[in-house]
């Protein structure tokens, strides 16, 4: 147990790094695709999201030191499996984004054909990205 305090001092700076991100992330997407964050929902959102992150962290490095510290130096490590260093495992996230694009667009002009006063609702700014679409 000792080693692994020790390991876990060692990497301290990466673990406090890497769990800013994972707590702050997903919520500033969120909350940057709504264009707000207003409302007693949003702060709900991100209690829970704040809460359940650090219960999670807390509970690996109690119960996993050792796993807690291989995690925080997944950046530096250089024996990973060649499969794993290939950037053409991203084709399929990359398929799929553009997938799911393409199907939004043909859904945005059937609802404009087909559901009364959806013209209207699509005036409305940045329904799918902020700034973008």
């Amino acid at each position: 147990m000792a080693r692994s305090a020790a390991s876990i001092e060692s990497v301290g700076s990466k673990l406090v790094v890497g769990f800013l991100i994972v707590a702050l992330l997903p919520p500033a997407i969120m909350f940057l695709a709504a264009g707000r964050a207003d409302g007693w929902e949003a702060r709900v959102m991100i209690g829970v999201l704040a809460l359940t992150t650090i219960v999670s962290r807390v509970i690996l490095i109690v119960k996993h030191p050792d796993l807690a510290v291989e995690r925080a130096r997944w950046i530096g490590k250089q024996d990973f499996k060649s499969w794993d260093r290939k950037l053409w495992v991203f084709i399929p996230v990359l398929l799929t984004c553009i997938m799911l694009v393409v199907r939004t667009a043909l859904e945005d002009k059937t609802l404009q054909q087909e559901l009364p006063g959806y013209i209207e609702y699509t005036k409305t700014r940045y329904r799918l990205l902020p700034g973008g679409w």
